[in-house]
């Protein structure tokens, strides 16, 4: 039988935690620290937020969630700052790597390659069955 439960339901956790220890050690040779955790950068012009980005952080890899930038700000830099900040930051917490999707046929694909992303590979069909493509970067 299958059930569904809240992701809170203690037996649920109980069973994860035992059961990811020995698969870390069984796949690491080590327990390891899984916890995700994540952070918002805002900024800021004359005490208005004109920009955004949203990342999460889970071993080791920071993952992009959103970037967004007031539509009257774009082209001016603010993007590029929130996403170098987002770097330094995810690599003082220990990331190694940064990962974010976008639209395949949008003006951010230019702008995370002249940050230094990589493509990755094309995701036929994802977010509201559009092309994706997946991009990383080594920090």
């Amino acid at each position: 039988m299958i059930k569904v439960v809240r992701t809170s339901y203690k037996e649920v956790k109980d069973f994860s935690e035992r059961e990811w220890r020995s698969a870390d050690i069984e796949h690491y040779g080590k327990r390891l620290d899984w916890k995700k955790r994540k952070f918002i950068l805002r900024a800021v012009e004359d005490g208005k937020t004109v920009g955004i980005i949203k990342v999460k952080m889970e071993s080791g890899v920071a993952d992009i969630e959103s970037v967004l930038v007031a539509a009257d700000k774009r082209g001016q830099g603010i993007g590029k700052a929130l996403m170098l900040a987002a770097e330094e930051q995810a690599k003082k917490a220990g990331c190694h790597i940064v990962e974010l999707v976008t639209g395949q046929d949008w003006k951010a694909v230019k702008f995370y390659e002249d940050l230094g992303y990589k493509k990755l590979s094309l995701i036929k069909r994802y977010y509201h069955q559009r092309d994706f493509i997946e991009f990383i970067k080594y920090i």
